[in-house]
């Protein structure tokens, strides 16, 4: 449960943010032997102390600043009430982490800090916002947000690009002839949705996402979404790391701006492209989806990072040396099967990856084991489209080259990658 409070006060506006969440008694497994106990009791549960009680507790998060347009200053206070910190907890947790040494924090400690904001227009064309944030555990820039602990945005307004990229010459798999073996080439073009740390004015209008998907009918059905970031926002003076983020056959990325505006809040620039996938009613043209994620993924990643280099746009921000990828379902393949390749890859993270089409596998020709970046596999263990086990822990188990974490929902399908439904 989430408050905000605003008042104009002398020359400025006086902002209050308060959030509250109550955690109901929880149990889970954790490794006596490892796990230490900080700021609560856990009562075990049975003679094997296998498992354990996580007694309730109450949260409270307060924020308040001051904003004279170009100066704001501000203290906040985290998990101000009581709350019980776990840690080193070594076997499956309650979300089935699996991870040697694993650690997993139910609440954070009492946590009181200030910010000091200083915003500056020098004598360009577009004006640029330079946020110093002094603080030891982020606040949450984005008033009225309601999300878990976890989850909570970041110090940063969001601000949202749209671009277009063209890839020249490339071969039109749907069109290379079966007994003649041409190849028809055609120009690419990519739409992009660029989301990065950006400098809104208070009570700037946010943007309403629009797109279509296709409904159970096998007919497109449009949608509409509403969203915190702001369009054609000045960019935050920065140095930030670059997520290119794949969404799922016949998907689109404002379906996934539930976590691009969460990272880019938290100081990343997330480069979402639409990859214009043929219907997915179509099953004869899948095959474009399955040749096209990957040459897609790879070339927007290889643009990112150029336009970051010589500081084009938004991109002017990034930091073309430290990159992620993050892909949902066949988003999650094409991450997946570029991470061997990617050059200043530092994370993967893989929802719901596809990791088999049909009877064919999907990484005979991009095995897993050339992946060393460490990654993240999500997945619910009731996900009957890309399967679980056998499915995406498989994939999990022989990327035997990389830190890996795999992280299952339970009792979750396949959608988790996705916005709720509108």
């Amino acid at each position: 449960m989430s408050a905000y409070y605003d008042r104009p006060v002398g020359e400025g506006v006086l902002h209050l943010q308060a959030s509250y969440q109550r955690r109901g008694q929880e149990q889970t497994k954790f490794d006596p032997l490892a796990t230490k106990i900080v700021g609560g009791v856990l009562t075990p549960n049975g003679p094997s102390v296998t498992f354990t009680i996580i007694p309730s507790s109450n949260n409270l998060d307060m924020a308040l600043a001051y904003d004279l347009g170009r100066y704001e200053i501000g203290i906040f206070g985290k998990n101000l009430t009581d709350g019980v910190k776990v840690t080193h907890i070594g076997r499956a947790t309650y979300f089935k982490i699996y991870q040697a040494g694993d650690r997993e924090t139910v609440a954070r400690p009492r946590t009181i800090g200030g910010r000091i904001k200083v915003k500056f227009w020098p004598l360009m064309r577009l004006p640029l916002c330079l946020a110093v944030a002094l603080s030891l555990v982020s606040a949450a820039a984005t008033a009225g947000v309601d999300a878990p602990e976890l989850a909570a945005p970041g110090p940063y307004r969001v601000g949202l690009a749209h671009v277009t990229w063209i890839q020249p010459r490339q071969i039109d798999v749907l069109a290379i002839g079966r007994k003649t073996g041409a190849q028809p080439r055609l120009d690419r073009v990519l739409p992009i949705d660029i989301w990065y740390p950006g400098a809104s004015a208070v009570g700037a209008a946010a943007v309403v996402y629009r797109g279509v998907l296709t409904g159970e009918d096998g007919k497109d059905v449009a949608f509409t979404a509403p969203g915190t970031a702001v369009s054609a926002a000045a960019a935050t003076a920065g140095s930030f790391p670059i997520v290119i983020m794949a969404h799922g056959y016949g998907g689109t990325p404002v379906a996934m701006s539930w976590l691009a505006e969460n990272l880019a809040s938290k100081g990343y620039v997330v480069v979402g492209p639409h990859f214009n996938d043929p219907p997915i009613t179509d099953g004869a043209k899948f095959v474009q989806v399955i040749v096209r994620r990957p040459l897609d993924i790879a070339f927007v990643t290889a643009e990112a990072q150029s336009r970051a280099r010589r500081r084009v746009g938004v991109l002017a921000t990034a930091d073309p040396s430290r990159t992620v990828l993050i892909g949902y379902s066949m988003g999650g393949y094409g991450a997946l099967a570029t991470a061997g390749t990617t050059a200043n890859l530092k994370a993967v993270v893989a929802i719901s990856p596809a990791g088999r089409f049909g009877t064919a596998e999907a990484f005979a020709a991009h095995p897993l084991s050339a992946v060393a970046a460490p990654t993240l596999f999500i997945v619910g263990d009731r996900d009957t489209l890309v399967g679980y086990d056998p499915g995406v822990k498989g994939l999990f188990d022989r990327e035997i080259h990389a830190t890996r974490y795999l992280l299952t929902f339970e009792n979750a399908g396949h959608s988790i990658g996705m916005n709720a439904a509108p």
